[in-house]
C-alpha cells in the first residue's frame, strides 16, 4: 500500500504514486518531509562539507522544492508557487498566474525595463515589485543606471 500524502511544513500535498514506494532509512541524516504513514520521504545532512539531500519521491510540493533549494545555497526569484521566473544571463522572464502583485527577488539592485509593454520598474534592496496587469508576462533586462 501507499506510504499517503507528502508531509512538509504540516501541509498535505497527495499524489497518486504507483508501487514501488520508497522511503528514506538514514538515520544519521535529519529528516525534512514524511510520508502520512510517518516514513522519512525526504532528508539533509552533511558529510565532509558536502550536502546531501534524500528524496524518495519524485512528486515534490512547489514549497518542499523551493526549501531543498534554498538548503541547497540555490538563488530563489520567488517564493510565491504561482509566479513563474525564467532568468538566464541577459534577461528575466516572469508570468504571474497568482491574483496579486508579483514580488520577485534580484541579485542586483537597479531599474529593469519590461521588453512586451516598455514599462520601468525599480529593485531596490534586491526586491522587484511587479503590478497585476491583464497579462501578467514581463521580460526584464536591466537598464544602464
Amino acid at each position: 500500500s501507499s506510504h499517503g500524502g507528502i508531509v512538509f511544513e504540516n501541509k498535505v500535498t497527495n499524489y497518486k504514486i504507483a508501487a514501488p514506494y520508497f522511503e528514506i532509512k538514514d538515520t544519521s541524516a535529519l529528516p525534512i518531509a514524511f510520508y502520512e504513514d510517518g516514513a522519512v520521504a525526504a532528508s539533509y545532512k552533511e558529510t565532509n562539507g558536502i550536502k546531501n539531500i534524500y528524496v524518495a519521491t519524485c512528486n515534490l510540493s512547489s514549497e518542499l522544492l523551493r526549501y531543498i533549494a534554498v538548503l541547497s545555497g540555490a538563488f530563489v526569484y520567488s517564493s510565491s508557487n504561482n509566479v513563474y521566473v525564467y532568468a538566464n544571463s541577459s534577461s528575466i522572464g516572469v508570468y504571474n498566474a497568482s491574483d496579486q502583485k508579483a514580488v520577485i527577488k534580484l541579485r542586483q539592485n537597479g531599474i529593469y525595463k519590461d521588453l512586451i509593454c516598455g514599462d520601468t520598474y525599480v529593485c531596490e534592496n534586491n526586491t522587484l515589485n511587479l503590478p497585476k496587469k491583464d497579462i501578467n508576462a514581463f521580460l526584464l533586462v536591466k537598464t544602464e543606471d
